[in-house]
């Protein structure tokens, strides 16, 4: 999996630091932290969600065990 070109263009310009790191497609956040490599800690999951009136973007980190 990749970041959408959306994601990375707003937080480019937004100036937000970050790291890509592609992984095979996962069935959740922990599972993903394990196929990149990298500790749950340090990963962020982004998620669309259609209210009302608009779109917004979300970020959460995996749920602790």
């Amino acid at each position: 999996m990749s970041i959408a070109l959306t994601i990375k263009k707003y937080l480019e310009d937004h100036d937000v630091t970050f790291d890509v790191v592609t992984h095979k497609a996962t069935g959740s956040s922990s599972d993903t932290a394990h196929a990149s490599h990298v500790s749950g800690d340090c990963l962020a999951k982004g998620v669309v969600i259609k209210r009302t009136r608009d779109i917004c973007w979300w970020w959460c980190p995996p749920p602790v065990m």
